[in-house]
């Protein structure tokens, strides 16, 4: 997952350096709250993010950080670096000073990996032996959204979000150790491969 992310900014690179010459303004800096809910279960990230020019609108580009969800164990050790997310937003009015509407698209990509342990009986020796299972989910998402920006100083401003679209989701099985049965009966996820979800987010961000 790191080396997917730094070939994502090495890629964008040459971008982020042609908006700047372009259009003369300084990256943006930010840090959001995103929760994606599928059917009757969630998730909750953090994304920090880099934003840069890119016409009437800004393209954003962050890392997701899993810390909250009702699926499964999966943050029994704590927040997890999951995946990215890439946004472009487009405001009909990016002259605003303080109080800015924009329309968004949003992709977010991850690999989520579960793990636990648990006791079979052996048949030809009559005892329990411990097994483990891990399942990786990889899930992609894509919505079109809206939201507001508001600037509480030329520096800082807070944003407020909503999005409705698709996801796509697909499970890889992995049985660890002995004595164990398959592992398609631990679908723990609570929704089908694919299917509609909504999200909403808040967050904040800096001119660098």
């Amino acid at each position: 997952m790191k080396t997917i992310l730094a070939i994502i900014l090495l890629l964008l690179s040459p971008v982020l350096l042609l908006s700047q010459e372009r259009n003369k303004e300084p990256l943006k800096i930010g840090l959001q709250t995103h929760v994606s809910v599928f059917s009757y279960t969630y998730r909750g990230y953090l994304i920090p993010n880099v934003e840069i020019n890119a016409g009437k609108g800004r393209l954003s580009i962050g890392p997701t950080i899993l810390i909250a969800t009702n699926i499964g164990s999966v943050l029994s050790k704590g927040p997890k670096l999951t995946g990215f997310n890439l946004t472009y937003k487009y405001f009909p009015n990016p002259t605003a000073d303080k109080f800015s509407l924009f329309f968004n698209g949003e992709l977010q990509a991850q690999r989520i990996t579960e793990k636990w342990k648990a006791n079979a009986l052996d048949i030809n020796t009559g005892d329990y032996v411990e097994f483990g299972y891990q399942i990786t989910e990889y899930i992609l998402e894509y919505s079109l959204g809206y939201g507001f920006s508001y600037w509480l100083t030329p520096d800082f401003f807070l944003l407020q979000g909503v999005g409705a679209g698709v996801y796509y989701s697909i499970l890889m099985e992995d049985e660890r150790g002995s004595g164990s049965s398959k592992a398609e009966n631990f679908d723990y996820r609570g929704y089908h491969d694919v299917g509609f979800a909504w999200s909403v987010k808040f967050g904040m961000g800096f001119k660098l």
